[in-house]
């Protein structure tokens, strides 16, 4: 009968609405627990941070040195750098990668295109 399977759907929703409080009681217990220790933990992460912003900075101006950034770039290519934070410039349309970017005059003319990130 159909007014069975109905009542079934009934007890698997009950179940799940019990499960959903549970677990809210639980990560509210959690929270209250750790709550003490959250001071220390935020101490560690800015000191994570710290660390990771003096690595960055280290990156970019060791590998910065006479690469001109603020030059718009020819049409098609954009500036990426590589896992070890290196620049290089990789050219949309046809997928090529460089180092250095191609020479070219039309580069000094167009003005800058939409800057991203």
């Amino acid at each position: 009968g159909e007014e069975g399977e109905m009542e079934k759907d009934e007890d698997i929703k009950k179940a799940a609405d019990a499960m959903t409080k549970k677990m809210r009681a639980i990560s509210k217990l959690e929270k209250k627990k750790y709550g003490e220790y959250s001071k220390v933990a935020q101490a560690a992460a800015d000191a994570e941070k710290k660390v990771q912003e003096t690595v960055d900075e280290a990156k970019n101006g060791g590998y910065q040195m006479d690469v001109k950034t603020s030059a718009p770039l020819p049409s098609g290519w954009e500036a990426a750098r590589d896992p070890d934070g290196r620049l290089y410039y990789q050219n949309t349309k046809t997928g090529v990668t460089a180092w250095t970017l191609p020479e070219t005059e039309e580069a000094e003319e167009q003005p800058p295109g939409g800057e991203e990130g």
